[in-house]
């Protein structure tokens, strides 16, 4: 079910106010990542497990440290850029629908013809999505170092 179509849902069971604009943010980043990390996992290699348990790695817990963490990391944290993504539009979505916020914003300068303000707030909501990716691009840089 796509996330903006339980914004009624939400708006019933939370009313309008923040608790509602996180549960569609939730539900919308929720999906992204369990998929990008399910199938992340599903695509270690069988070879590098072999590998793994003819140097010495023993049990689960130990495979799943050693292992299929580091493989399968570069998919997780692309899967949570993306639910960044998706999470700013939601944001924005959430808000359109009465949450106070730049979205709500957006709308009440394009209803009253102020083109110029609302183009101001989607530069700002602009800038503030590439300051977030330029920062966890950093982080994600960072944790796969042995990548570079």
């Amino acid at each position: 079910v796509p996330p903006l179509a339980l914004i009624g849902f939400a708006i019933a069971w939370f009313g309008i106010n923040d608790a509602g604009a996180a549960f569609i943010i939730a539900v919308g980043a929720f999906w992204i990542n369990f998929y990008a990390a399910y199938g992340a996992v599903e695509d270690v290699s069988a070879d590098l497990l072999d590998v793994g348990r003819t140097l010495g790695v023993r049990g689960d817990l130990d495979t799943v440290r050693s292992i299929v963490l580091p493989a399968s990391l570069p998919g997780i944290l692309t899967g949570v850029r993306t639910g960044l993504g998706r999470c700013w539009m939601l944001v924005v979505a959430s808000e359109i629908f009465g949450v106070p916020g730049i979205g709500r914003e957006i709308i009440r300068a394009s209803n009253n013809l102020l083109v110029d303000q609302a183009i101001a707030y989607i530069l700002v909501l602009s800038l503030m999505y590439l300051l977030v990716d330029v920062a966890f691009r950093a982080v994600q840089r960072r944790v796969l170092v042995w990548r570079a």
